[in-house]
């Protein structure tokens, strides 16, 4: 059995479905922008650690490296332009350019952001992994995800719920349609897999208009039919009034005189047998 048919799938569904987009694209750009934050702060660190060094004019030793990566939790590497060199505490990387945005190291990828420094070509790098970066996304995006989900399917429930209260009278008056005019061999009709409550009552509706104009027809020409039968009835009981009259002013005089010819019923030589009538023979 279908959790949602007809018109109630054309209602729920769409708006399921829009509920979904909404909550994707609001997902997706939650995960942009989370990852877009955390490129801004690791740059900001980058930019402040560096004017910091500058100011204080601090020699930019293993040690300090090692400071920095304790307080802004990323690998530090300084890229020196002077002596083009450089050092890091990021174990694995061989080299790093001025413009590097991105280096592999032992299979994991880092992303960089960088400073510059005194003297003038010299940067301070800030090097973040690209997993803890999707790590933030997808943490920051999981209760997006989950609130859709949560979301849709009390729509799907309300939705259910509502379209029921709606598609309820219009089944019954579909079936009452469907009493009033059934099919040809008596059954009521059903609604076909696929066709929407609508559709159905507007076919029954119309079935049931047939049949009540075809009744119609009926009836007008049974009515046609009695009052011809009373027209018919009206004239014959017109005639048989004057003509039993005259029958029995015919029997008076017969009476009165018998041996009468014009005064018979039938004359002699239009008697019937006496087999016709047993009375006239004994009158004769």
């Amino acid at each position: 059995m279908k959790l949602f048919s007809g018109i109630q799938a054309r209602i729920i569904l769409p708006f399921a479905c829009v509920f979904l987009v909404v909550f994707g694209a609001t997902a997706l750009l939650t995960a942009i922008v989370v990852v877009r934050l955390q490129e801004n702060i690791a740059q900001k660190q980058a930019s402040d650690m560096a004017r910091f060094v500058d100011e204080a004019r601090l020699p930019l030793s293993r040690g300090l490296m090692e400071r920095i990566e304790s307080v802004t939790g990323k690998k530090v590497a300084f890229y020196d332009a002077a002596s083009r060199s450089f050092s890091t505490t990021l174990d694995g990387l061989e080299r790093l350019g001025p413009s590097a945005p991105q280096v592999t190291v032992r299979g994991a990828a880092w992303r960089e952001f960088n400073a510059p420094m005194e003297p003038e070509g010299s940067r301070l790098y800030l090097l973040m992994k690209e997993e803890d970066l999707v790590r933030a996304s997808r943490a920051a995006v999981r209760p997006v995800f989950l609130l859709a989900a949560a979301g849709a399917g009390i729509t799907l429930i309300v939705g259910w719920l509502i379209t029921k209260s709606i598609t309820r009278p219009i089944r019954a008056l579909a079936a009452t349609a469907e009493n009033v005019a059934p099919l040809e061999d008596g059954r009521a009709g059903e609604r076909a897999p696929g066709v929407n409550e609508v559709a159905y009552l507007s076919d029954a509706f119309a079935r049931m208009l047939a049949r009540l104009e075809e009744s119609q027809q009926k009836l007008v020409e049974s009515e046609r039919l009695a009052a011809a039968g009373r027209v018919i009835t009206g004239v014959a009981h017109e005639i048989r009034n004057p003509l039993a009259s005259m029958k029995m002013n015919a029997q008076m005089l017969q009476e009165q005189a018998p041996n009468d010819d014009g005064a018979r019923l039938w004359p002699r030589a239009a008697r019937r047998p006496c087999g016709w009538s047993k009375r006239r023979c004994r009158t004769s």
